[in-house]
């Protein structure tokens, strides 16, 4: 186990990793450990998952974007660096 404790600042990367398929089990491990603690980053990884799905939806038909290309996740690291919540 790591003896790393997730912080707020590092949510935004997680959750992208997490939807992408790119976190590994014990970075999961650590971010589920926050999302249970911290009501704030939870209910902001709530809204980064609606956003990643949205985006999905934008383009239907359209091809999954691979992990090379960026994809989905720099408009969810856009979005949250422009709504930071103020409860940390």
């Amino acid at each position: 186990m790591s003896d790393h404790t997730m912080r707020c600042e590092e949510l935004t990367e997680r959750v992208c990793d997490r939807l992408t398929g790119e976190l590994d089990r014990a970075a999961a491990r650590e971010l589920d450990a926050h999302l249970e603690s911290c009501s704030g980053c939870a209910a902001e990884a709530a809204a980064l998952a609606a956003l990643w799905d949205e985006l999905g939806a934008a383009a239907p038909g359209a091809a999954q974007p691979s992990r090379t290309s960026g994809g989905r996740a720099p408009a969810l690291r856009t979005k949250r660096s422009q709504s930071r919540h103020l409860t940390h």
